[in-house]
């Protein structure tokens, strides 16, 4: 008997919240209620996914892209990858990284956890030329989400080297 009576408790709940208009029971999937309360709805449910980090040689000399990724921005000693990718003259290339990934940027991290600006080498005639990232690093859903492309490009205007980042909105 108690069963019967909690369903139609239930029934009635629900069509009289349905009914008369009210979203209160629809707000506990709103991801905003989360943040409202000061949770962070990211570690409720991590996005999944990957974020596509495409890198575009604009010069007539091989280059070598540096970049880290990392799932604690606070901590860079835990969790944290480096990785380069080499760009023939002219031509793209891209890194795929599985979401979440917190924290993404041009650089490297050393084992304390120090950050290194430099974001690509160029490979001249006469050697290797540094290019300084002068960016700040890329944060989730701050600067990007999970789905969206971060494209980086190396540009030659006359010897002088420069890098530009820009995101493209994904799905």
């Amino acid at each position: 008997m108690r069963v019967v009576s909690a369903y139609r408790w239930l029934a009635l709940a629900a069509l009289m919240t349905t009914s008369g208009g009210c979203t209160i029971p629809l707000d506990l999937f709103n991801p905003a209620l989360f943040g409202q309360l000061g949770l962070d709805p990211n570690t409720l449910r991590p996005p999944t996914g990957s974020l596509i980090v495409f890198f575009e040689n604009n010069t007539e000399l091989p280059v070598a892209f540096f970049a880290y990724e990392s799932v604690n921005p606070a901590d860079l000693t835990q969790d944290t990858r480096n990785f380069v990718v080499q760009v023939d003259p002219n031509e793209s290339r891209n890194e795929v990284l599985e979401c979440p990934v917190q924290l993404i940027s041009l650089g490297t991290v050393d084992q304390e956890g120090g950050v290194g600006t430099v974001g690509a080498t160029v490979l001249t005639d006469g050697g290797q030329m540094d290019v300084e990232y002068t960016g700040v690093a890329l944060e989730s859903g701050v600067t990007y989400r999970c789905g969206d492309v971060i494209a980086v490009s190396l540009n030659d205007a006359g010897g002088v080297f420069t890098l530009a980042v820009r995101i493209l909105p994904g799905r």
